[in-house]
């Protein structure tokens, strides 16, 4: 009974990847970035690794039903740099902000957990994604979402944080303006459409419910 419930809270850990609070807060940085517009703020960062340090500290976590009263808000950078403060999807759409003027492609990943016969937003995370040199990497309102390319494919990345389905969306070509728009962009950005589904699946199941647990 007890390895049961070690396997099944490392599953659901392993969905639900809330942020490592344990990064500690550079106020100094705070503080010059809190001095910039978004704008300003765009233009100072250049690099992944820039981004990340903007992601990891200056951005504070906290649930959009926690901070707006609703689930699913997806702002524009304006007002996530504004705020200081945002979930997954908002870490993903600043990466992609913070990259916008350096090559970067503003593409966001969303993994999905398998609910009944559809995919279960309520269960999933978003990051951004990028490409260098034939490799992937990622970036996120999570310190362990921000990695350095080293994945070889998409699935790649979706098996490592053991989601099922998962979809890919150009923020650009969905919202033009989602560095600055004053809407909810969660219409077009949480259409899951047709996800594609990984052969992580069956390695889950093999992995958690294939030791004759019962």
């Amino acid at each position: 009974m007890k390895l049961k419930n070690i396997i099944l809270s490392t599953l659901l850990g392993a969905s639900i990847f809330l942020p490592n609070n344990s990064f500690s807060k550079n106020l100094e940085y705070s503080k010059k970035i809190r001095n910039m517009n978004y704008e300003e703020v765009i233009k100072e960062i250049k690099t992944p690794k820039e981004a990340t340090k903007y992601l990891t500290e200056f951005l504070s976590y906290k649930t959009d039903k926690e901070q707006y009263g609703e689930k699913n808000i997806y702002l524009s950078f304006k007002h996530i740099h504004k705020n200081e403060i945002d979930d997954c999807n908002g870490g993903a759409l600043t990466a992609a902000a913070l990259l916008s003027d350096d090559g970067y492609e503003p593409l966001v990943l969303t993994m999905l957990e398998k609910g009944g016969e559809k995919p279960n937003p309520s269960m999933g995370h978003i990051i951004f994604i990028y490409k260098k040199e034939n490799k992937w990497g990622t970036l996120g309102i999570n310190p362990s979402d921000c990695q350095e390319p080293k994945y070889s494919s998409i699935e790649e990345i979706v098996q490592r944080y053991n989601f099922i389905t998962y979809f890919i969306k150009n923020i650009k070509e969905e919202y033009p303006d989602y560095i600055d728009n004053d809407i909810n962009m969660r219409q077009k950005l949480l259409d899951t459409g047709q996800p594609i589904k990984t052969s992580n699946e069956k390695t889950l199941e093999e992995k958690f419910f294939g030791f004759g647990i019962k």
